[in-house]
């Protein structure tokens, strides 16, 4: 276990950050506007309060943010990995940050605070993150794996990452032109533009879905351990949908009906890889 010149090892770090990262996940996944918006303690940005749209982005940010943050504890993922990836993510993040405090008109100077915060944490990640361990894991990166079969964890969460790639980069690379009314690709999801607050949030999701997706792949996360933790995103993420089908969302199309029968065609899959590979793991260890 490597340990910083502080005296600070892989596991203070997971579980301050655990506690830190996940303190703002859930009040993104409660209510963004009560927590973050004009008239809260912390507000990040002035003005008018969040519509429902950037209500939705936050919500979608702060699940997909809590699941990178409770990795090492709820689903016992290995320190050090999650060390390398938290490195990354907050290396991405930080970009995000000043861009809201630099083109946002109503940013707050919440977001300098955040940007010396999540600096100082970055300096404090780098303490205990084995690049040398990361390095290594870069040279034998591998998407697949049949030697067990093609119905297993690993080759499901990394499909997954493909399928979802799509998404994240058009989320991060504008939700508006990948998304909105004049999508570039044809698939309109509201019929009117976001503000730019919802761009924020949405950009915020991206970078967290990108790095969430390269778990297996690129930081060497437990394949099996990552697919119990998307099948547990995976229904929150339903939920979201479900509240866009069912109770509205102004400016949703009917695009959003599509994808919420999607998902719940990829948690029947996720789940039957759970299924299936625990009682294959059970098969080969009696044969043993």
């Amino acid at each position: 276990m490597k340990v910083t010149g502080y005296g600070v090892t892989e596991q203070h770090y997971v579980n301050f950050i655990a506690l830190f990262f996940g303190f703002f996940c859930v009040q993104l996944m409660l209510d963004a506007n009560y927590f973050f918006g004009p008239n809260a303690v912390m507000s990040y940005f002035n003005g008018y309060p969040f519509d429902k749209r950037t209500q939705m982005f936050a919500r979608w940010a702060g699940v997909t943010g809590l699941g990178i943050s409770s990795m090492p504890h709820v689903f016992d993922i290995n320190t050090q990995k999650y060390a390398q990836l938290s490195l990354v993510l907050k290396s991405a993040l930080i970009p995000l940050f000043v861009f809201a405090i630099l083109k946002i008109k109503d940013a707050t100077l919440w977001w300098v605070f955040q940007i010396i915060v999540s600096l100082v944490i970055s300096y404090v990640n780098f303490g205990v993150f084995d690049t040398n361990n990361f390095m290594e894991k870069t040279k034998n990166i591998s998407f697949f794996d049949f030697k067990d079969g093609y119905f297993t964890p690993k080759n499901y969460f990394n499909f997954m990452f493909f399928y979802n790639a799509f998404f994240m980069i058009g989320m991060i690379y504008g939700a508006d032109d990948v998304f909105g009314p004049h999508s570039k690709v044809g698939m309109v999801f509201f019929t009117s533009l976001s503000d730019e607050r919802g761009l924020f949030f949405c950009r915020m999701c991206g970078i967290f879905g990108l790095c969430y997706g390269s778990a297996n792949w690129l930081f060497g996360m437990d394949a099996t351990k990552m697919a119990k933790l998307d099948l547990v995103m995976n229904i929150a993420f339903l939920s979201i949908m479900h509240d866009i089908v069912f109770n509205g969302l102004p400016g949703a199309t009917s695009e959003w009906d599509n994808q919420f029968y999607v998902q719940a065609v990829i948690i029947s899959v996720n789940a039957a890889v759970l299924v299936y590979n625990t009682g294959n793991n059970k098969m080969k260890a009696k044969s043993s």
